[in-house]
């Protein structure tokens, strides 16, 4: 009996690791948009990131570098949004590491809250940028 509760976990973890090792389906004739969120600040001081979220951006990178393994000539442009009149660094320190790890610079936009009605919103910028930039994948850096 323990015999084969130990090869169905043993089952469990291999198939698990195949479906985690599988490359996303990143079209190169389409737009691909992958969504990054901002991680901890500091609560003190609120405009960068906590020692934690620091730790969190970095391993991030390295999985989005993982992910995005091979498909960097896809990679059209990384952006770091923020709001309008809000002084945080959190979403620029988000993206920071995967950019530095493949040499892309980083286009940071302070945008306005709103949906797409709303002159730059993060709706708009996205309706905008889908109606005037090529196809490819673009990296976006949320706050």
């Amino acid at each position: 009996m323990m015999l084969r509760v130990l090869l169905l976990l043993l089952c469990a973890l291999c198939l698990n690791r195949a479906a985690l090792a599988a490359s996303p389906a990143l079209n190169p004739n389409d737009w691909n948009l992958v969504l990054v969120p901002g991680f901890e600040s500091q609560a003190a001081e609120g405009n960068n990131l906590s020692p934690t979220g620091l730790n969190h951006a970095l391993r991030f990178g390295q999985l989005l570098n993982g992910l995005l393994a091979g498909k960097a000539g896809q990679v059209r442009q990384v952006y770091a949004f923020t709001y309008a009149g809000s002084p945080s660094m959190v979403p620029l320190q988000t993206i920071e590491p995967y950019a530095l790890l493949n040499n892309f610079g980083v286009s940071s936009q302070k945008l306005s809250q709103g949906d797409a009605s709303v002159y730059n919103s993060p709706a708009y910028f996205v309706q905008q940028m889908l109606g005037n930039q090529p196809r490819g994948t673009y990296v976006m850096a949320m706050p």
